[in-house]
């Protein structure tokens, strides 16, 4: 099996030097480019299977280069942010990235996300689910419901994804966390609920005729089949 390689995009070398060492001892091959405005062209022309991409760089930034490249570019984005606000993380999910890091970034934690979000890519290859008319191809990354094709961010699509896989089961924060981000869910962290509420929301615009994905309190969240599996 061909190694995945994996492109780091940052400007601040010392610390890209170190992410690669981390993970060329993991197995992975590992390439490096420190300007924004080289980012487009070269995710276009290695076409990893990740990314890992800081959040601001020398022109042009993180967020800009994550919306330029998502309409081809089908691999997993990370993005590093030296912010902890929810505001910044909530941007880069909607402009496309997958998942987010916190500087200073500690290696066992990057390591868990790189490995979580390759797992997860490579599972999901030549699977399809239909659920009533919700149909989901994952190898081509398509959702529609009838004829209507949702847009959804890969991070989007990954959990809605995992959740009809498991469709029936009610599945903790923790579990989701584990499954699609590689760690302990930490009890602050709202990525996965706003994760669920923009799937709510494509699902009801694309015509879905009851709440696929239910709150189950103090426990987690609940793929329903059919309506009468819903508890109110």
């Amino acid at each position: 099996m061909s190694k995945a390689h994996i492109l780091i995009i940052e400007d601040d070398l010392p610390l890209a030097e170190a992410m690669r060492l981390v993970l060329t001892k993991e197995g992975y091959d590992v390439s490096i480019e420190e300007r924004g405005d080289r980012a487009v062209s070269r995710i276009e022309d290695l076409c990893p299977q990740l990314v890992i991409l800081d959040w601001m760089l020398p022109g042009l930034d993180g967020p800009e280069i994550c919306r330029r490249v998502r309409s081809t570019y089908t691999g997993r984005i990370l993005m590093l942010t030296a912010k902890e606000g929810d505001a910044d993380q909530i941007l880069g999910l909607e402009v496309g990235a997958d998942d987010y890091v916190v500087k200073p970034v500690q290696s066992r934690v990057l390591v868990a996300r790189v490995r979580a979000h390759l797992r997860r890519a490579q599972q999901s290859e030549g699977l399809e689910i239909q659920v009533e008319n919700l149909y989901i191809n994952a190898s081509e990354r398509i959702v529609r419901v009838d004829q209507n094709m949702l847009e959804l961010t890969t991070s989007e699509f990954d959990l809605l994804f995992h959740l009809a896989s498991h469709a029936g089961q009610t599945l903790s924060r923790q579990e989701l966390y584990l499954a699609l981000r590689g760690i302990d869910y930490d009890g602050v962290d709202r990525s996965i609920d706003l994760r669920v509420s923009k799937l709510r929301a494509h699902l009801k615009s694309a015509g879905f005729e009851y709440a696929l994905i239910k709150t189950v309190h103090g426990k987690g969240y609940h793929f329903a089949i059919n309506p009468a599996s819903q508890d109110g």
